[in-house]
C-alpha cells in the first residue's frame, strides 16, 4: 500500500504523510470519514500530491495493516503539525489542539491552554469546539463559570448540526441551567439531536429514553436501542470515560427493558 504514494516528485515523505494522516484522523475524533479527513489534509498540497493522498485513502480503507488503531499515541511531532495548521487558520486543528490539552492526550492536562484554542476555533466555525467551550463555561473549569454563555454555545452548535450540542442544550432547558426551565423546549433539542442519526446522536437519544422510561417504555426501549447502536459507531468513544459509561448504560437499559 505504501508504494502507492511513492514518487520522486513527492514533497512529503511517506513517514511524514502517514504520521500526519493518522494524527489528523485521530484529532478529528472520528467525526468524519477517513476519506473526508484525507481530503481535508490534501487541500494543502498541489494536484499531484492530492491525488496520491486520496488514493492512499481508498487503499487504507481496504487495508487491515493500516496503523489507525484507536490507541496509537499522539506525538510531539503530531502536536507541532497541528499547531502550525492552527496558526495558519485551520480551525479544526485549533479545536483538535484544544482537545489535546483539555483531555491530556500526550501532554499534561491544561484547561487554561485548551480554553483560548476552543474560543478561536468556535469563532472560526468549528461546532465541536463551541460544545467543548460551553462545557468549560458550564463547569467553571478553564473559563469563568457562566451557564447562560454555555447554553448559548450549545444552541449555536446545535444549529450548526452538532448532535452533542443539541443534547447539551436540551439538558440546559430541562434543568434550567443558564436559561429558564422549559421541558418542552428541552425535549425538542433532544429530538433534533437524536434525529440527526449520526454517531454523536447517541447522547440525545439516551436522554430521550431516560425521559420516556416509566411513562412509555416502548418509546424508551426504542431510544435506548438507538443510543446503543449509534454510540457503538463512535470508534473513539473510549477516549472520554464519562461518555463511554453513559453509552454502556444505554445498552444495558435496552437489554433490561426489551
Amino acid at each position: 500500500m505504501i508504494s502507492i504514494i511513492k514518487s520522486k516528485e513527492s514533497e512529503l515523505s511517506e513517514k511524514d504523510l502517514l504520521s500526519f494522516t493518522k494524527s489528523v484522523y485521530y484529532l478529528l475524533n472520528g467525526k468524519i470519514s477517513l476519506i473526508d479527513t484525507l481530503t481535508i489534509v490534501s487541500q494543502n498540497y498541489k494536484s499531484e500530491m492530492k491525488n496520491k493522498i486520496l488514493i492512499l485513502a481508498f487503499a487504507a480503507v481496504l487495508s487491515a495493516n493500516f496503523a489507525l488503531a484507536e490507541n496509537f499515541e499522539i506525538t510531539a511531532d503530531d502536536i507541532s503539525r497541528a499547531t502550525k495548521s492552527c496558526d495558519k487558520g485551520d480551525m479544526k486543528s485549533c479545536g483538535a489542539l484544544a482537545q489535546i490539552y483539555n483531555y491530556g492526550w500526550g501532554v499534561p492536562q491544561d484547561l487554561l491552554k485548551a480554553a483560548p484554542l476552543y474560543v478561536k476555533a468556535c469563532k472560526g466555525g468549528d461546532a465541536e469546539s463551541c460544545v467543548n467551550l460551553g462545557i468549560l463555561y458550564q463547569s467553571g473549569e478553564g473559563m469563568p463559570r457562566d451557564e447562560a454563555k454555555a447554553a448559548e454555545l450549545f444552541d449555536k452548535a446545535c444549529d450548526d448540526g452538532h448532535a452533542i450540542g443539541c443534547s447539551n442544550a436540551g439538558s440546559a432547558y430541562i434543568k434550567g441551567r443558564g436559561v429558564r426551565k422549559d421541558a418542552i423546549k428541552g425535549v425538542g433539542y433532544y429530538v433534533r439531536g437524536c434525529d440527526m442519526d449520526i454517531a454523536d446522536s447517541w447522547l440525545a437519544c439516551l436522554n430521550l429514553a431516560r425521559l420516556y422510561e416509566g411513562i412509555d417504555n416502548v418509546k424508551a426501549v426504542e431510544y435506548y436501542k438507538k443510543a446503543c447502536e449509534l454510540g457503538g459507531k463512535d470508534r473513539f468513544m473510549s477516549s472520554v470515560a464519562e461518555h463511554e459509561r453513559a453509552w454502556q448504560s444505554s445498552c444495558e437499559s435496552y437489554e433490561r427493558l426489551k
